[in-house]
This record gives C-alpha cells, structure tokens and sequence, in this order.
C-alpha cells in the first residue's frame, strides 16, 4: 500500500506503470522468501521422511507445495485490482493495461516459483535456499542483457531458450512502462 502510494497515488495520475515496475523488483525479491522454506525446512526438521511415506506420490507433494506457493503469490498480486478500482476514481484506467501486467507478473511469479521451489529441495538451509534462488533469477533476468553486449558472438543454442523466456517475461511486465 504505502509503494502504491508512493509511486502513483503521490503524483495525482492514474498511470500504474512506475508501480508495475516496483512490483517486479518486490516478486524478484520477495519470491525466493517465499519459497525458501517448502523443502529446506522439511529436510532439517527431517520431517520429510513422513511426508515421503504419506499416502501421496512424489509429483502430487511437489505441486502441493508448488501450488500453494503460487496461491499466495497471486492472491498477494490480486490487489492490483483493489489499486485500479481507487485510481479509477481519479482519472480513467486502462484496463487491458492492468490485467495485462497482471497476467504478466503472474505467469513472471509462476516461474519464479518454480526456480525458488527446486532450489530449496536441493538444500537443508533456508538462508542458502533464499541467497541461490535469488542469484539464479537474477541471472535468469540478466542474461538477456549480457548477451546484447556480446558483438559478433551468439548465444550457444542451450541458453537460447533461457534467454527467449526470459526477455519475453521482461517484455511483458514493461510493456507498457
């Protein structure tokens, strides 16, 4: 609320796109917080060896733990709407804009997730779940950039699809910015 604030309700215009940007730095680093503890905190309580031997298949506790973390995620995001509905007193919000970004920063946390979840059935430690996750999306959103400053040499074909994903999440979120 107070970022909402801050970026667009303090300046009196009902353009969201400094708070769409904001909203992707706070998911970059807020994700990894969020999915630090879905494997790591299961191995050091060794908790997991009862979780293993509950009546569910491997696949269902992974997407279990998966899915909530995007439930939280989206319901977190979802007060984009509450934010627009305020602005739209003040001045005319475009909507398409709104739910674009929205499926955007959606589909951008989904990934986010995913990364954050693997990396923390990899280790025991929370922090070190939080600090790797961290430095894996953040190579995932700079290598885009780092490839457009190599002249005359190609990105080898096995980062291709990383740098694809990852320059069309970029695209997406600040489309409109």
């Amino acid at each position: 609320g107070v970022c909402f604030y801050l970026f667009t309700l303090s300046y009196g215009i009902a353009d969201m796109a400094s708070f769409f940007s904001m909203l992707f730095w706070a998911g970059f680093l807020l994700i990894p917080v969020l999915t630090m503890r879905s494997f790591s905190e299961e191995k050091m309580n060794k908790t997991d060896q009862g979780l293993l031997t509950a009546p569910v298949s491997l696949g269902g506790i992974v997407l279990g733990k998966y899915f909530a973390a995007l439930a939280m995620y989206t319901i977190g995001i979802a007060i984009i709407f509450v934010y627009a509905l305020i602005l739209s007193f003040f001045g005319a919000v475009t909507w398409g804009i709104v739910v674009a970004n929205f499926i955007a920063l959606f589909l951008l946390g989904a990934a986010f997730i995913s990364v954050g979840v693997l990396i923390s059935s990899l280790t025991e430690n929370q922090f070190i779940a939080y600090i790797i996750s961290l430095l894996l999306l953040f190579v995932m959103c700079i290598i885009q950039t780092l490839a457009g400053f190599i002249e005359g040499a190609s990105v080898p074909e096995i980062f291709q699809p990383v740098v694809d994903a990852a320059a069309t999440a970029m695209n997406a979120v600040s489309f409109y910015n």
